[in-house]
């Protein structure tokens, strides 16, 4: 029945949509048509017309919906018309000429209108000319008065009529003329689709007259009691939905359930036949009992807060194939592990337990008022220890022993598993599962932190689903007995660091069957290069949305790859390395790889320039890259190149070339050259050069250079070693300051505190008429000493145009090895006294002194 009624709304999309050439056929301009194979289809859908134009004969299927059209058009003259069209619109009524003529039509839809159904609105014979229709829809979203309706006694002349949409009429009945409908096979009186359905209760005589039924949709219909044998006579009845009726409940089970046996019943849609909110509830014996004398395979039991299933229960669908109990409150009960007696289950759907639902924009309000309590009583039949005792043995070991597997049977037909969004919050321990055919396990949207396994008895499992699991461990050994898995998800967890510790390659390593790995979202910044050297049939790698900024990985084994996302990450280029085990697999083959690097952080430098130039190379060659006119890199100067074009392949050859390299190794020659020359000048002039900054930065502090030899603030600046310091202070200062009336400079008295040594040395000796150095090994050891002498030579030089104002005192004997070059030619060029051993001649070396430093002429020659 399926097969036909699909087929029915195939060619009816198929025909719409499927033209080659727009071509005129109405007199309105309004109005296009299009090409059909055998025909013409009219478009005349939301024009604001009134009344429809005139069509050519041609036409054969006409859209005249969302237009203010009040009377029925007239359309006797196309005689080939399968397909009309008038929905929303305005029209109120019909006469029995309004379908005349149209013996081909096959499809009509007079929805949402403002018409009201009854045998005013539609006459007698309205749909007497309508002898090969096949669907028809006359939905209308906002009755006036649905008590007064009832379904037109016209309808009964579509002898043809497979697939009807109506509103569901609280004091409709197909009456017995509706008999003659033998090939009705499909009804949807439910409130989808723009209509509109309140049937409080469903009685005995409502569709007793509609014995062909395959296909009843009644949901959305505010049902709450259901009449014995209200569906029994519809023995043909194959699907029935009647979900989201919220007082409906499993208090209509039984008598529900008790007709179901007198039909062909193999799909029931209960869904959400409980309000949302209140308390929770439980399938009982009673209340599916008759199910299992039905032929029913697929049961829909989502969104009707159940909380527990009475023990065993699960027995009664033993033959069904599939389950579905998502949205619910399921609580942990011996139940779970008697699921392995619905043998013939092949899918299983229990996703979404304890989610939270919208207190503001979904139906609290209402469900407050919803009565939809289970105040009738159960008998509870007891647990058979047959049925659970490996279970419990398992359970006791295991709170025994933590380190005891936890063995879980399944239906061991069961191939497709759905725990989405579950609420399941576990760390994985070993888990061993009876015998099964799973192939599908969907886990992700749960809590599962810690895959510590290993998963054993899933010997068929292809496809497993780990992603948005907040998990940040898998164990080396946790897929050691996964080997049958293709497909793999672990997006959205965080899994950076157990990545990134996997240096051998082991979390994967048993995975040798492995097509498909998504691994993106996980916050990962490095891959061991060894990770997944054990991938081999890889041919979708996703590690899209990470932080890798350097691709490590080897993949050379990957000689099936298709597909390598990487995009949303920090790659600046693709390494040599990474490059060249691109070329080697492709090479090999006759197929690109498809590479996305959109949204990385790519770089034109000359470091980058061969992963750019060859990203240009292969291109549509051997590699199929996403989106390659959107990827841009950017410069060092922040410069954005677009690889729309050609551009930076360009610059990239006017900075990178061969003879900037030339140019590069120039330019740091002469840098080398010219800071060696100027490091040698500097030396050669280091005293020059010391002296001219220190005399410029004296300056600043208000000191000149002095040529008037009475304007000198100081008679000498007396030079020496600190271990000289005794002859300074108790022969020097009070032979030529005291006795003599000489005003010396001496650094431990004289200098300024807080300026630098340097700069006070420079400064005395501006001020000074003569410089002395009180010669002595001391001195030549004495870096200030050597220092003050240079100072003293560049300030007779420089400011005093030779002036002799260096005055040598041998102290004590200095050999003369030990006399540096620059103070040899002081001393054997120029004049020095030496300090007498004899009292007797002390006092002349005193009067001498006294005698040379108070003259300005040069001083004589050595005494």
């Amino acid at each position: 029945m399926w097969g036909e009624v699909n087929f029915l709304v195939t060619y009816a999309y198929f025909v719409i949509l499927r033209g080659t050439r727009s071509t005129p056929c109405t007199e309105d301009p309004k109005g296009s048509c299009i090409d059909l194979l055998g025909g013409l289809k009219a478009d005349c859908s939301g024009k604001g017309l009134i009344v429809l134009p005139k069509f050519s004969q041609k036409v054969t299927q006409i859209d005249a919906s969302h237009n203010n059209i009040t009377n029925c058009p007239n359309l006797t003259y196309l005689q080939s018309l399968t397909y009309l069209d008038l929905s929303y619109n305005d029209l109120t009524n019909f006469k029995n000429n309004s379908f005349d003529n149209l013996t081909m039509l096959r499809m009509l839809n007079i929805s949402n209108n403002k018409f009201r159904l009854n045998d005013e609105t539609f006459p007698p014979l309205v749909f007497e000319p309508l002898t090969n229709l096949k669907v028809l829809s006359m939905k209308v979203k906002d009755p006036s008065d649905q008590n007064n309706e009832i379904y037109p006694k016209s309808l009964s002349l579509l002898t043809e009529l497979r697939q009807l949409s109506i509103n569901g009429l609280p004091n409709g009945r197909f009456g017995r003329k509706f008999s003659q409908l033998r090939k009705l096979f499909y009804l949807d009186i439910s409130g989808n689709n723009g209509g509109h359905c309140q049937v409080e209760t469903i009685d005995k005589d409502y569709f007793t007259n509609l014995k062909h039924l395959r296909t009843l949709d009644m949901t959305h219909c505010g049902i709450k009691s259901l009449q014995e044998n209200a569906f029994s006579g519809l023995s043909d009845l194959k699907e029935l939905d009647l979900s989201y009726n919220k007082e409906f409940t499993f208090r209509n089970l039984k008598n529900l359930t008790f007709d179901l046996q007198f039909t062909s019943i193999n799909i029931l849609k209960i869904k959400q036949i409980h309000c949302i909110f209140g308390m929770g509830t439980k399938v009982t014996w009673d209340d599916v009992w008759y199910i299992q004398n039905t032929s029913l395979t697929e049961l829909y039991l989502d969104s009707n807060k159940i909380e527990l299933l009475e023990a065993n229960v699960t027995w009664i669908f033993r033959r069904l194939k599939v389950l579905s109990i998502a949205d619910n409150r399921l609580t942990q009960g011996i139940y779970v592990f008697q699921f392995s007696a619905m043998r013939n289950l092949i899918w299983l759907n229990v996703s979404q337990a304890f989610s939270s639902h919208d207190l503001i924009g979904g139906n609290f309000i209402t469900d407050l008022k919803c009565k939809d309590d289970l105040s009738s009583s159960v008998n509870h039949h007891t647990i058979t220890k047959r049925s659970v005792g490996f279970v419990q043995s398992s359970l006791k070991r295991r709170k025994e022993n933590s380190q005891f597997p936890l063995v879980l049977p399944l239906p061991p037909n069961l191939e497709i598993m759905y725990l989405v969004h579950s609420s399941l919050g576990y760390d994985v321990p070993k888990v061993i599962f009876l015998e099964n055919s799973l192939q599908s396990l969907s886990l992700q949207g749960n809590q599962l932190s810690n895959l510590t396994g290993p998963i054993i008895g899933l010997t068929k499992l292809k496809i497993l689903n780990l992603s948005k699991n907040n998990c940040k461990y898998i164990s080396d050994y946790f897929f050691d007995f996964l080997n049958t898995i293709e497909t793999l998800h672990l997006a959205k967890n965080k899994l950076s660091n157990s990545l990134a510790r996997d240096i051998d390659g082991r979390t994967f390593r048993n995975l040798t069957n492995l097509k498909h790995l998504d691994l993106s979202n996980n916050e990962v910044v490095l891959l061991s290069k060894n990770v997944f050297q054990s991938l081999s049939n890889i041919s979708n790698l996703d590690l899209s949305f990470n932080s890798i900024d350097n691709l490590v990985i080897k993949f050379s084994h990957m000689k099936g790859l298709k597909v390598l996302n990487l995009t949303n990450n920090r790659l600046s280029s693709l390494s040599e390395t990474t490059r060249r085990t691109f070329d080697e697999i492709t090479n090999v083959r006759n197929y690109p790889i498809t590479l996305d690097l959109r949204n990385n952080p790519l770089l034109c430098n000359c470091d980058t320039k061969a992963s750019i130039k060859w990203m240009f190379q292969q291109q549509k060659k051997n590699i199929n890259f996403i989106s390659f006119e959107t990827l841009n890199c950017s410069t060092e100067d922040e410069r954005i190149f677009s690889f729309k074009d050609r551009k930076i392949l360009i610059e990239l050859d006017i900075r990178c070339g061969p003879y900037s390299e030339l140019a590069a190794g120039i330019g740091v020659l002469i840098t080398v050259v010219l800071v060696l020359l100027i490091s040698r000048i500097a030396y050669r002039y280091r005293w020059k050069i010391r002296y001219f900054y220190y005399a410029t930065k004296s300056k600043f502090h208000g000191y000149k250079s002095l040529k008037n030899h009475s304007m000198y603030k100081y008679d000498a600046f007396i030079s020496h070693a600190d271990e000289d310091r005794d002859f300074v202070i108790k022969k020097m200062l009070p032979k030529l300051e005291t006795d003599r009336n000489l005003k010396l400079c001496l650094h431990f008295r004289d200098f300024v505190p807080g300026y630098d040594i340097a700069e006070n040395i420079s400064t005395a000796i501006n001020q000074s008429r003569y410089t002395v150095f009180v010669l002595s090994p001391e001195f030549v050891k004495s870096y200030w000493c050597m220092f003050e002498l240079r100072m003293a030579q560049m300030e007779s030089f420089y400011e005093r145009a030779g002036e002799e104002m260096l005055f040598v005192v041998l102290y004590k004997v200095l050999p003369h090895p030990e006399i540096p070059l620059h103070l040899r030619e002081l001393v054997y060029k120029k004049s020095y006294i030496e300090y007498p051993k004899d009292d007797p001649e002390k006092q002349d070396f005193w009067s001498n002194i006294h005698f040379t430093l108070k003259r300005s002429g040069e001083i004589v020659a050595s005494i």
